[in-house]
């Protein structure tokens, strides 16, 4: 000890030094009691302070100073320092980081530094006043950093320069500035920012890449203008929300390097970096040099909630590598961006809904996705983009050669190929009926019928003028398959199925091919409604039986991978292959089984060529039909010729979705097709092509002007398809419109199996009267004429008809609910082709509601149904029994992704009644931290509370899918803070009301209650008790399956896996053991 006194100096106290050290830290009281040095290698701690200065030493500090070998002040849970020092001096070089709270709510406090970066701990100056301060070494900045801190800043921009580098690849990247670091700052003035000025250097992470509303300057900064310069090769990333500022006008970019509006790898939250900065007007990349990736929906908008950007401007020197989904969605007054700069993907509806006007220079683009400029009205010229746009979603979906694995690639097929062709995926085949329209005369066909190959008709009509001289005549056909067919595939594997050629499909088409044909094949070898076998060979030079035999349903998996797994090789022999499909042919004909040959081609056959008609000839003999699909843009005269001489008929493909839709009229034409003939009634004049819709296959209007042909190829079995023709009355030859019974058509509608006379079903003419007593109608009489509209919420809420006089204008401002299903809108017709927002009264309506399955959140895990409730002591579950908020904040903990859970852990918390070691801290700090929690204070959680129904919707629409705009019908929410809310996660079909049309928000919870709303959260739906298994786990209190609770606590309190039984609902396959959640509540 005397060795290191003389070290030191004999200006220091003995007793001061002696009591000082601490490891590889001491801490020196000056002589007069003002300062304090600190020196050594190690961290500064309020524990090893306490110990080492007495309560009256801290009394008169004023000023510390801290050597060159402190790396930095330890996390704590309040100010390290007495009130009293207003001086901190950092000596040395290299890092040093203020911990958590090291310095909160410190004032007038002066902070001189000799480091060359300085990190920042959460909360570390909360509210300080800062008269000094080195802002230009600053690291890392964590959450509330600065919050609410006064800065050593002068005049209305906040300058900041920060430097880190973040390792981008790590699975839980490190944040450089994190959520509302610099909320509620202000100048030396005291004046709040209204411009910030921001230096970049290395890797930054400005926001926290997991959380969707980081806010760094705080919800409600007065900022407008917002500069970001990066210093050469930086690279920034932002986190979610992290420039939500409701003031902020415009946004500027400026030096060389890198940015990414999300971090590149997290994909469990749409990024939104503007998520309340919904105003702003103008991002500004003219000064900047380098790679640009704007985020998924960068301003978290939709059709309600739309932003105000009028202009994106990109400098000479920019390059947008890739602009994920929605980026731009609804931005409706921004009307140019400059494709040339964009050299990668464009994702699916990352312009819909804008205000682009013109033509777009889309020649770098390397990718769009489905729906990337959906309702974009604007653009004249779409030259730019590859063929197939349809209905005004463009479609390019180039997989690429940059793809350099093979699963990367399948992953891109399937999702384009999968689930493209089904038979029955309803289920059902319901009894055909008109249309409920208000038709005067309607008629079944003759022949209808619901078993195997059965056909079904309707013919309706009605009026649609007050004159009665125009009529609408509607027609429906519906078919039932054949129960009994086999297929033999014939693929070509040649060489030039996997060259990139511009022909259709960017890269090779052989993956289309493989993926097509294996998603059809287990589609047919697993359906219940058909008895199919499927035998695949493959052919280049050579022939490549791949399957001995037929496949059948006990091994439709087992095909789907041998398809999968086929090669390309060689030259074109289209003879080696059809030669090789007789011998499959008579193998199943040998079993007295119906089979087709579906024969699939890119190209020109080269080898053998005059094999190929002697080699089609064979199979026509055996009474085989062979269908085929020529996947080729641009197919040449010889090639067409080829496929005539090998097939009895064949489609031609032009691009992905062409490939695949051809493919399925194979299977379809193969199962059976069908025509129909119509003749317009002589009393009517005759019409025009225009006057024809068809909703499948094709209408064809003969010369006479009357008579139609209704091709029904390609049309799915078990779907009901509609042809409606448009009729004017002929006047008679004084121009008056005669009174009498006119026939809409001549005689009856046939339909016919296609190529034959032999007539399936018919149904006769609906009868139209005029000028004579009908009974009924909207034409003629006295007294005001009144229509129905009613609403087919197909499942979901239940309204009553309601009567309008004609002529009224409705708006349909309905929003029904129903279990797992999101509202889209009233439609005009049951095949909800039309979207309605209103109509107009000239005849009875019926409007129809449309519905999509509501995906489970982002954040949430539906894929592990482990039970996530446990019963009392004394057994029961008690469905009837309230919830605790900290009850409800441990079950969403547990149903958080993994990646979600581990990768935002935190007990830290703002609550005072939620204490260090309560076994709920962790579950409701993390879920705090998320924003899906609030406390029924700024400062107060009540975990012991019961939790109300407003606060548990609010839970769940926090979790916010970005698909409702909040609306709801219920009676009692007027003023009520969680409308919104409430809205939201009724109108995803998560929370449902009461009979009498209220919802009760302020009412606790019962546990009954929360299941269910978890359990349609999570999609975790069975239907029925026999869905269940027997050995599950049940309760005395839960023994009525009648209940409608029964199935919604049952699955909560059992774990299990499942497989999907329909739509939404699924179906119990094993009980499993629930996870372990002990390491979580300690």
């Amino acid at each position: 000890m005397a060795l290191v006194f003389c070290l030191l100096g004999t200006t220091v106290p003995l007793t001061a030094l002696a009591a000082g050290e601490d490891g590889e830290v001491q801490y020196i009281v000056s002589n007069d009691g003002t300062t304090l040095t600190i020196q050594g290698d190690g961290e500064i701690t309020s524990q090893a302070l306490d110990a080492n200065v007495t309560a009256e030493q801290k009394k008169t500090l004023t000023s510390v100073e801290i050597g060159a070998g402190v790396t930095g002040i330890a996390d704590g849970y309040s100010s390290v320092f007495p009130a009293g020092v207003t001086n901190v001096t950092l000596k040395g070089s290299g890092a040093f980081r203020f911990g958590k709270y090291s310095f909160k709510g410190q004032k007038n406090l002066t902070v001189q530094s000799e480091r060359t970066s300085l990190a920042i701990g959460s909360y570390a100056f909360h509210n300080a006043v800062l008269t000094e301060f080195p802002m230009d070494q600053l690291h890392t900045i964590g959450s509330y950093g600065f919050s609410n801190a006064v800065l050593p800043l002068e005049g209305e921009t906040l300058t900041l320069r920060i430097e880190d580098q973040v390792d981008v690849e790590a699975q839980y990247p490190a944040i450089s500035v994190g959520s509302c670091a610099f909320s509620g700052v202000k100048n030396k003035e005291g004046t709040a920012f209204s411009k910030a000025s921001v230096t970049i250097g290395g890797t930054v992470q400005f926001g926290d890449y997991s959380f969707n509303a980081s806010d760094v300057f705080g919800s409600s900064a007065a900022l407008e203008e917002l500069t970001f310069h990066l210093k050469e090769g930086a690279y920034l990333i932002f986190g979610g929300g992290a420039l939500g500022i409701p003031a902020l006008r415009s946004a500027v970019f400026t030096g060389t390097g890198q940015i990414d509006f999300q971090h590149p790898s997290y994909r469990y939250v749409q990024a939104a970096p503007f998520r309340n900065g919904k105003q702003v007007e103008t991002l500004d990349f003219s000064g900047f040099t380098g790679e640009i990736t704007f985020a998924k929906n960068m301003f978290h908008a939709s059709a309600t909630s739309k932003p105000g950007l009028k202009q994106v401007i990109l400098g000479e020197g920019c390059q947008v590598t890739k602009i994920r989904e929605k980026a731009f969605a609804y931005c409706t007054q921004l009307e140019t961006f400059d494709f040339s700069k964009v050299t990668g993907e464009i994702a699916g509806e990352a312009f819909r809904d804008t205000g682009l006007k013109g033509a777009l220079d889309l020649s770098r683009v390397t990718a769009i996705e489905v729906g990337a400029f959906e309702n974009v009205t604007g653009v004249t010229d779409w030259s730019a983009i590859c063929q197939g746009a349809e209905a005004g979603i463009l479609k390019k979906l180039e997989y690429s050669n940059v793809f350099l694995k093979d699963d990367a690639v399948w992953d891109l097929v399937e999702r384009a190929m999968d689930g493209k062709f089904r038979l029955n995926q309803d289920g059902g085949y319901p009894t055909l009926r008109p249309t409920d329209n208000a038709w005067e005369d309607s008629h079944l066909g003759e022949k209808n019928g619901l078993g195997a190959a059965s056909t079904q008709l309707t013919k309706a009509a009605k009026w649609t003028d007050e004159d009665r001289t125009t009529a609408q005549v509607e027609i429906q056909a519906a078919y039932a398959p054949d129960r009994q067919r086999d297929f033999v595939f014939v693929l070509d594997t040649s060489t030039s199925m996997e060259q990139v050629n511009g022909q259709g499909a960017a890269l090779n088409k052989m993956y289309e091919m493989l993926s097509k044909v294996a998603d059809v094949t287990e589609t047919l070898l697993t359906s219940q409604e058909v008895d199919s076998r499927v035998a695949v060979l493959s052919f280049g030079s050579g022939v490549n039986a791949a399957s001995a035999g037929f496949f059948e349903g006990s091994n439709a998996a087992h095909a789907g991978e041998v398809i999968r797994g086929l090669s390309c090789e060689g030259r074109t022999n289209y003879t080696a292959g059809l030669e090789k499909a007789v011998d499959y042919l008579r193998m199943a004909q040998s079993l007295g089984r119906s089979v087709s040959v579906v024969f699939l081609s890119d190209g020109e056959a080269n080898e053998d060529t005059e094999g190929i008609p002697v080699a089609a000839q064979a199979i026509q003999a055996l009474g085989v039909s062979t269908i085929g699909v020529l996947y080729k843009r641009e197919p040449t005269e010889q090639e067409k010729t080829y496929m005539d001489q090998a097939c009895t008929e064949f489609y031609l493909a032009e691009d992905t979705d062409g490939f695949s839709r051809a493919v399925n009229r194979t299977i379809y034409d193969a199962f059976r097709t069908f025509t129909l003939t119509d003749v317009v009634g002589e009393d009517f004049q005759t019409i025009q092509q225009a006057a024809i819709q068809v909703t499948g296959g094709t209408a064809t209007l003969a010369e006479d002007g009357r008579t139609v042909t209704w091709d029904l190829s390609g049309t799915e079995p078990y779907e009901t398809y509609t042809m409606t023709l448009h009729l004017t009355l002929a006047p008679g030859q004084d121009g008056t419109y005669p009174a009498g019974t006119f026939a809409t058509n001549q005689g009856e509608s046939v339909l016919r199996e296609q190529g034959t006379e032999k007539v399936q079903n018919q149904v006769a003419s609906p009868q139209l009267r005029r000028g004579i007593q009908d009974g009924g109608g909207g034409g003629g009489g006295g007294g005001e004429t009144r229509y129905t509209l009613r609403y087919d919420s197909r499942g979901g809420t239940s309204y009553p008809p309601e009567q309008y006089p004609g002529g009224t204008k409705v708006l349909l401002e309905k929003v029904p609910t129903q279990e797992g299903y999101t509202f889209t809108g009233w439609y005009g017709e049951e095949t909800l082709s039309k979207r309605l927002t209103e109509v107009t009264m000239t005849s009875d309506r019926t409007v129809y509601a449309g519905w999509q399955a509501t995906s489970v959140p982002d954040m949430l895990n539906g894929a592990d149904h482990f039970a996530y409730v446990i019963g009392y002591p004394d057994g029961q579950v008690k469905p009837g029994g309230s919830i605790t908020r900290a009850e409800v904040a441990t079950i969403f903990f547990r149903l958080l992704k993994q990646e979600i859970r581990d990768g935002n852990l935190t007990r830290v918390n703002g609550f005072t009644d939620v204490q260090d070691g309560s076994w709920f801290q962790q579950p409701v700090s993390t879920m705090s931290a998320l924003g899906i929690l609030k406390g029924r204070t700024e400062e107060r959680f009540a975990p012991n509370a019961p939790i109300t129904r407003a606060e548990f919707a609010a839970i769940c629409a926090r979790f916010d899918t970005g698909v409702s705009d909040g609306c709801s019908e219920f009676t009692d929410l007027a003023g009520h803070w969680a409308r919104e809310e409430i809205g939201k996660a009724a109108s995803l079909g998560w929370i449902q009301g009461y009979e009498d049309g209220t919802f009760r928000p302020d009412q606790s919870i019962t546990r009954a209650e929360a299941m269910t709303m978890i359990n349609r959260v999570l999609n975790r739906l069975p239907a029925a008790k026999e869905d269940l298994l027997p050995g599950m786990l049940q309760w005395p209190d839960n023994q009525d399956p009648g209940a409608w609770y029964y199935l919604a606590v049952q699955e909560a309190t059992n774990s299990h896996t499942w497989k999907e039984k329909g739509e939404i609902s699924e179906q119990w396959t094993e009980l499993t053991e629930a996870p372990d959640w002990s390491r979580y509540e300690t």
